[in-house]
């Protein structure tokens, strides 16, 4: 199967001998929510063929600045009937639905499948850290932040930068696969359709970038 990962037991990382164009890969994203107000966030996961094909979606609700964000993505990954044919998780971020963050070791561990996160911009981590402070489990969430290692930049798409974090694969790999899959946009396609499906759902238009 193309993009079969293969597990280091020294390494604990998913290894792929050849990254081909047609890597299936899951792009999740949130859409729009009313900040400071108790509800729910839409989550939405794309699923593509490298950079090229939408193979199917799922979805998901998490609560605003909630603890939920991590379980609810492994929890719809774990039930997609494309889960055997997934080989890389994208997340737009490790914070969905406001500050409702994700431990990125957690994922790749519930779902047994490597985690990029991929950002536009180098995250204000002092920033957010300040706004941990006004969320209760603080403790959990600065843990969280801690498991998504250090920011690396790397070549989006159109020839321009962005910032990953990753787990569960090596930043070589997590580059390339970052490389093949961005074909229209700064970020891989399965970010970007998981964030227009997300929008366009919750707004009735789809609007901005991921």
């Amino acid at each position: 199967m193309e993009g079969l990962a293969e597990r280091r037991p020294d390494e604990g990382l998913a290894h792929f001998w050849t990254i081909k164009s047609q890597v299936r890969a899951v792009g999740i994203d949130d859409g729009p929510f009313e900040k400071y107000k108790p509800g729910t966030s839409m989550i939405v996961g794309a699923v593509c063929r490298g950079g090229g094909w939408l193979d199917g979606v799922m979805r998901t609700d998490v609560e605003v600045d909630g603890d939920d964000a991590g379980t609810r993505i492994a929890t719809m990954v774990n039930a997609s009937r494309h889960k055997g044919q997934i080989r890389v998780i994208f997340l737009n971020g490790i914070t969905f639905g406001g500050f409702n963050t994700v431990d990125i070791a957690r994922l790749n561990h519930e779902t047994n499948l490597p985690v990029i996160v991929v950002m536009r911009h180098r995250p204000d981590r002092e920033g957010i850290l300040v706004a941990l402070e006004k969320l209760p489990h603080q403790e959990q969430r600065v843990a969280a932040m801690a498991h998504a290692g250090p920011v690396h930049a790397a070549s989006g798409g159109k020839g321009k930068s962005v910032f990953l974090q990753v787990c569960g694969i090596s930043l070589e790999d997590a580059m390339k696969v970052v490389q093949v899959t961005s074909t229209r946009s700064v970020v891989p396609e399965p970010l970007r359709l998981a964030h227009l499906i997300a929008s366009g759902v919750t707004l009735g238009d789809s609007r901005g970038g991921a």
